[in-house]
């Protein structure tokens, strides 16, 4: 198979940088033995079913992943979302693996979604850190085959703390996977919201910093229309929320991330004690740490 093909490839080629990495830090790889360090762990797979919290390191409590999406109101558990350049899926997790629900919508025409139903071709294909998953579109398009490959690399010390995920589409699966394009993604992430406007992302610096980029749907640019940092977060343990806020002057931005029986993901402006703005979310990674 293709893809058995490429986890071969990936896989040698891993073991190589592996063995350099491993002969370039030696003197460090022995004193970790002494230190608190902990070596990369393998993350639980999650398929094409998803519980609503992900364990993204195994035996590591201290990073727990949650994926929602609003429907009818309510936050609903999903496998993943995509954020692209010029518009999102969104991957949901249905009560049985097949078949799969399943959400695009082009961020200039938001509010016109369109729902598909894909069926899952074959098993999925896993093999150091990186599962592929192949489905066929039962409706609409039928026949389409849609390939979607997820990274579940977990290292803390180099900022992966999130899955990272590919989807493409094609006639076959060769070339769907062929087409697959990259969903964003950043080190360090914390949050990502996708509003029916904008794009969220609130990340962390190697020091620890909070910083907060904002990408507007009408733009289809790689470049932030918003960049702040400096931000602040604080935990409602009560309530199970957390809240983060970014000033730029005036304005003070906030995020309201929960989970559980608190699912939200809460965004809004206020410029000095008015609210000047307030986004209707549609789906959230939430990664929050203990």
């Amino acid at each position: 198979m293709i893809r058995s093909k490429k986890a071969l490839t990936f896989a040698l080629l891993s073991l190589s940088l592996s063995l350099l990495m491993w002969s370039n830090n030696s003197a460090r790889a022995t004193l970790s033995i002494s230190s608190n360090t902990r070596a990369p762990s393998s993350p639980e797979r999650v398929g094409p079913i998803a519980p609503a919290t992900k364990s993204v390191g195994q035996g590591d409590a201290r990073y727990a992943e949650y994926t929602f999406y609003q429907e009818n109101g309510m936050w609903v558990r999903s496998w993943f979302q995509c954020d692209r350049a010029e518009g999102v899926d969104l991957m949901l997790a249905d009560s049985k693996p097949n078949p799969q629900q399943y959400i695009s919508f082009n961020k200039s025409q938001p509010a016109q979604m369109t729902f598909h139903t894909l069926a899952l071709k074959g098993d999925e294909d896993c093999a150091m850190q990186r599962c592929w998953w192949t489905f066929t579109s039962k409706s609409p398009g039928a026949g389409k085959i849609y390939a979607v490959e997820e990274s579940h690399y977990f290292e803390p010390e180099d900022g992966y703390w999130t899955r990272r995920y590919k989807i493409g589409t094609g006639t076959s699966e060769q070339s769907a996977e062929s087409h697959a394009q990259p969903c964003r993604w950043f080190p360090r992430t914390r949050v990502a919201v996708i509003t029916e406007s904008q794009s969220l992302y609130v990340t962390e610096t190697k020091t620890g910093r909070l910083v907060l980029r904002i990408y507007d749907h009408k733009r289809a640019s790689n470049q932030p229309t918003i960049f702040l940092a400096g931000g602040e977060s604080s935990l409602n343990i009560a309530g199970n929320i957390e809240t983060f806020t970014f000033k730029n002057r005036s304005l003070t931005y906030f995020l309201n991330m929960g989970v559980g029986e608190n699912a939200q993901a809460d965004f809004f402006v206020m410029k000095r004690d008015t609210v000047i703005q307030r986004d209707n979310s549609l789906s959230y990674i939430y990664l929050k740490k203990s």
